[in-house]
């Protein structure tokens, strides 16, 4: 079994083009792990980093605060309290969500990303997969891409993804950037037209 699969894909679905903002949904939530071996995945892949961890960290975080790419993750509180060991140490979002009826366990990234010729597009992944050290390397997972770009999907799943991010916005902490991840990808969608009516079937 191949390691670090679900960075490779992601690479992979990239394609070097720029990240404008990400968005992260998890069960279980490791910062120290999203932070050295994620956070590197969306930035510039010219830039290169020390085997160090606490080098690295301290690289990574500069590379991040230069570039100025929003992120926001949303992970289950109570299961955070439980089991995390380490506390966030880069300037991103991190909101904690207390679900009312259970946990919160979605499992999802969006990225709004864009080519050399300016034109964005969606990259959207869901999966088994939590935003873990096991989940992206060690376990056996299940995670699919599709790659949404303007007028190029149904509007059923537009307006399902308009819910998602209306309700992950819920869950911001009230003092988010104005110019967080989560918005930013809400206006996009806002901004994309939808006309077509076939389902994505496995999107329901």
């Amino acid at each position: 079994m191949d390691s670090a699969v679900v960075s490779k894909h992601l690479l992979d679905r990239l394609r070097d083009r720029r990240v404008i903002a990400a968005v992260f949904t998890t069960f279980t939530f490791e910062p120290e792990f999203f932070e050295l071996e994620v956070i590197p995945l969306l930035l510039k892949q010219s830039l290169a980093y020390s085997i160090d961890e606490r080098v690295k960290q301290l690289m990574v975080r500069e590379h991040l605060r230069e570039s100025g790419l929003p992120i926001d993750v949303y992970y289950d509180l109570p299961m955070y309290r439980k089991n995390g060991s380490t506390s966030p140490a880069m300037e991103y979002g991190c909101h904690g969500v207390l679900h009312p009826l259970g946990a919160f366990h979605g499992k999802v990234c969006i990225l709004l990303v864009e080519d050399s010729d300016g034109g964005k597009s969606l990259l959207l992944g869901a999966g088994s997969n939590n935003l873990t050290r096991a989940g992206w390397w060690d376990n056996i997972e299940c995670l699919h891409w599709e790659e949404l770009a303007p007028h190029g999907y149904g509007i059923e799943l537009h307006n399902i993804l308009l819910k998602d991010i209306a309700l992950l916005e819920l869950h911001r902490h009230p003092g988010a950037q104005v110019h967080a991840a989560t918005i930013l990808i809400r206006r996009y969608l806002e901004a994309t037209k939808c006309t077509q009516t076939e389902p994505v079937h496995y999107f329901g």
